[in-house]
């Protein structure tokens, strides 16, 4: 089933002229996303990461160097996107009973100028690292 769209600009504040030599600069674009052809220059490089073995690699070893680590609490730093989609994962992958229950690391984010909920944060994380706890720290930015 081919499902065309069209577009009425009618109304746009943006000229003809303007979507047409906009047009004309995306079409190559388009055309390396159709073809994943991709290199990090060109920004599009994340389109194909689900596919490139060598980073994926790459993630998993960190991801067990971390480990090796025994956090108590790991702490995401982000906001907006940056943070919805880790807690999505999160919220996806972890059975929350079963996750506290075996005495897994806390995860907390720090998502928020909200000088209480950082203060809060702050002595959480003091607390634990005056008892010998491991902290991670995560920052996550989509730019």
């Amino acid at each position: 089933m081919v499902i065309k769209t069209s577009f009425d600009f009618t109304q746009s504040r943006v000229l003809k002229k303007e979507i047409k030599t906009l047009s004309r600069k995306l079409l190559p674009e388009i055309s390396k996303i159709k073809i994943k052809n991709f290199s990090p220059r060109d920004g599009l490089n994340c389109l194909n990461q689900p596919f490139d073995i060598a980073l994926i690699e790459e993630v998993k070893e960190l991801a067990h160097v971390k480990k090796a680590l025994h956090p108590d609490m790991i702490i995401i730093v982000g906001i907006g996107g940056s943070k919805l989609g880790t807690l999505a994962v999160e919220k996806a992958v972890i059975d929350e009973y079963k996750y506290h229950k075996e005495g897994l690391p806390k995860i907390r984010y720090a998502d928020t100028i909200d000088s209480n909920m950082m203060h809060s944060l702050t002595k959480e994380v003091e607390i634990d690292l005056a008892k010998g706890k491991n902290v991670i720290i995560i920052a996550i930015s989509k730019s």
